[in-house]
C-alpha cells in the first residue's frame, strides 16, 4: 500500500508541473475607455447609446458571462455574446433612455466575464434637461 502511495505522489509531482505549463495565459481586456459622457439630453430626445469597445490581449478566448445594469428601466445593454479570440475586438453597448429622468444621471454598468479580474465596471453619465419651448 505505500509503495501505490509513493508511485501515485510521485506521477502526481512529474504530471501536475508538465500540465501547468502547457497552460496558456488567461484572456485579458483592455476597453478603449470605461467611462462615457452624454452630456446634455433634452428630456423628449430619443435614446442615446454608446459602444464601449474592447479588445481581447490575451491568449485565450475572452466570454462575457453576464452584464448587470442599474434598477432603473431607462439603461439597457447588449455585448458580444461569441468568445472573443486572442487579438479580436467586442463591444458592449449600453442605451439610456432621457424619457422622465430630468436631472443629472451617474449609472454603472457591471461586465462580468471568464477573465482574471472578472469584473469590470462601466460607466455612462450625462444630464436630462427639459425639452425645449
Amino acid at each position: 500500500m505505500k509503495n501505490i502511495f509513493v508511485t501515485v505522489c510521485l506521477l502526481w509531482l512529474v504530471c501536475v508541473p508538465a500540465w501547468a505549463a502547457g497552460q496558456t495565459e488567461p484572456p485579458q481586456v483592455e476597453f478603449d475607455i470605461m467611462e462615457y459622457d452624454f452630456g446634455p439630453i433634452a428630456e423628449n430626445a430619443r435614446k442615446v447609446s454608446y459602444d464601449f469597445v474592447f479588445r481581447n490581449t490575451g491568449e485565450t478566448p475572452y466570454v462575457i458571462t453576464r452584464v448587470i445594469t442599474s434598477s432603473c428601466k431607462c439603461v439597457s445593454t447588449s455585448h458580444t455574446k461569441r468568445p472573443v479570440p486572442p487579438g479580436g475586438e467586442g463591444v458592449v453597448t449600453v442605451t439610456y433612455d432621457p424619457k422622465k429622468q430630468l436631472g443629472i444621471f451617474y449609472k454603472a454598468i457591471q461586465v462580468f466575464s471568464n477573465a482574471p479580474e472578472g469584473l469590470h465596471i462601466l460607466i455612462v453619465k450625462g444630464e436630462v434637461t427639459e425639452n425645449p419651448d
